[in-house]
């Protein structure tokens, strides 16, 4: 869909596994996955950071997870890396709609408490992600299934060019 100063390129899809324990009412929740492609980006034909390992399958309760989650940019521009609370996507009624619906999106709604943005896993202390290098540390204390968000943010001389994001 063309928006006034770029585009966005979405994929949504219904419906996240039932069993997961962070957000509430997953098996109605879709997922929306989208690039804003802006004007100025395209001005300088930017190329977007990509993400690089494939993220864990599964991870141990009790053990220390070190999950290098690092993207690579091939204009070397500067990337920061944080958490962000994932997007709902289609319906039931319509699991795999033929075109998206419009921006802007609704975010999954976290079981808080516990979970929530600043504790994806319910653990203490949480889920840490290094703002530098995308490394995800930290000891899941709970057993269960959760959905975690990994944004990348790229920067050129101090300007946001993009966001690319990933949620498992």
């Amino acid at each position: 869909q063309q928006q006034t100063g770029g585009y966005y390129f979405v994929y949504q899809r219904c419906c996240r596994n039932k069993t997961i324990s962070n957000i509430i009412q997953p098996d109605s929740t879709g997922a929306t996955y989208f690039v804003y492609l802006s004007e100025y980006a395209m001005s300088l034909c930017n190329s977007s950071p990509e993400f690089g390992e494939t993220p864990p399958v599964f991870v141990c309760v009790n053990k220390p997870i070190n999950h290098p989650n690092a993207a690579t940019d091939l204009d070397g521009d500067s990337l920061v890396y944080s958490f962000y609370t994932p997007f709902k996507g289609a319906s039931i009624t319509s699991p795999q709609p033929p075109f998206a619906s419009p921006p802007p999106y609704d975010t999954v709604t976290w079981l808080d408490p516990p979970y929530n943005l600043n504790n994806i896993l319910g653990a203490n202390p949480p889920l840490t992600i290094d703002p530098s290098t995308g490394l995800i540390t930290g000891t899941p204390m709970v057993s269960g299934q959760f959905v975690v968000g990994v944004m990348v943010e790229e920067y050129r001389n101090g300007f946001l060019l993009s966001r690319v994001r990933r949620d498992f």
